[in-house]
């Protein structure tokens, strides 16, 4: 793999020497597949575009991740950056390289909905916008082309599944009591933590080469690499048990989900006003509660995130609903 990997980091290089002028561009293009990018957007739709939308669009997100951090904790392969010193780090990670994470997030969630899409330049900014990710991880030196290949096969491959059994599933879900609908997210939840987790420990006689972490710090020294932290794991967790619980209650409350339509002033008052919402919590949250790997602050990351899903999915919609600023959409029209 030694020399795959020395070989595939001259189209990094490539790309980084002759278009440098570039790099302002593809690290804008790459904030499009980060966190916080998702957590500002995927709210968008599910109250000012459409609730069932951001629902199906955000547990593509999460099962892309846990997918993804299964497969690199599988893998165990490097970034470019840390094998090949002329590699420049223009972005910096600390997880494994294979499959690209970015790519296959953007894959699974602009294919899943470019996919549905009737127009064609809507569908032509989708895949115009999964190209263009993949393309500026390998500019940045924070993958090899075969991450981002393998990215996107995988996302191709999470859209094929999705679509053949998201709408039983779904169905399922709202028809079925409450009960059931609390289990189900508990076993998804405990699943997207047990898998990760259990990799881990099966790899802990493994350990990495000094030759990366030595050229990991020389290309980036304020950031030490940790490909086998579990802090993405509790985040995903918690974000889908949050999200699927908010769900569960506002379904249980009012007997539907909510409507995002409306006028143009009600849809922007939702979405500042829920964006609010999640400054509130995160920072909040992120301010009283430790970091790091220990069992108390990967609880507490759980539990951050986990609030951040139920805001979105049923706290900010039972605050819209109750300001008159959002409609309910019954559950016998759903189905």
């Amino acid at each position: 793999m030694q020399g795959i990997w020395q070989l595939e980091s001259v189209i990094n290089i490539f790309f980084q020497e002759h278009f440098a002028f570039l790099t302002p561009l593809m690290q804008l293009i790459s904030y499009l597949g980060d966190e916080y990018f998702y957590m500002l957007f995927l709210p968008l739709f599910f109250w000012s575009i459409s609730y069932r939308d951001g629902l199906r669009l955000g547990m593509m997100l999460m099962i892309s991740n846990t997918t993804n951090m299964i497969l690199k904790l599988s893998f165990r392969t490097p970034r470019p950056y840390w094998v090949n010193p002329d590699v420049l780090a223009l972005r910096v990670e600390t997880s494994f390289g294979m499959p690209s994470g970015h790519s296959q997030n953007a894959a699974g969630l602009w294919g899943l909905f470019g996919h549905t899409r009737t127009k064609k330049w809507v569908r032509l900014i989708c895949y115009l916008t999964i190209f263009l990710i993949g393309l500026s991880r390998i500019h940045l030196g924070v993958h090899y082309l075969h991450d981002v290949l393998l990215g996107w096969l995988t996302g191709a491959l999470l859209v094929v599944v999705a679509l053949k059994y998201e709408k039983p599933i779904a169905k399922k879900f709202v028809t079925g009591n409450s009960s059931n609908r609390i289990n189900l997210t508990m076993i998804i939840s405990a699943a997207m933590i047990f898998l990760p987790l259990l990799l881990v420990l099966i790899s802990r006689a493994w350990s990495l080469p000094e030759a990366w972490i030595v050229n990991s710090i020389n290309a980036a020294p304020d950031t030490q690499i940790n490909p086998m932290s579990v802090e993405g794991a509790f985040t995903v967790a918690g974000t889908t048990f949050g999200t699927l619980l908010g769900l569960t209650w506002f379904m249980e409350k009012y007997q539907g989900i909510p409507d995002a339509g409306g006028t143009v002033r009600q849809k922007t008052l939702r979405y500042l006003a829920g964006v609010a919402g999640l400054a509130v919590i995160y920072l909040g949250m992120k301010y009283v509660t430790p970091e790091g790997e220990s069992l108390i602050a990967l609880l507490m990351r759980f539990i951050r995130y986990g609030m951040l899903g139920a805001w979105i999915s049923g706290g900010a919609p039972w605050l819209f609903r109750h300001l008159k600023w959002m409609q309910v959409e019954k559950l016998e029209g759903i189905g």
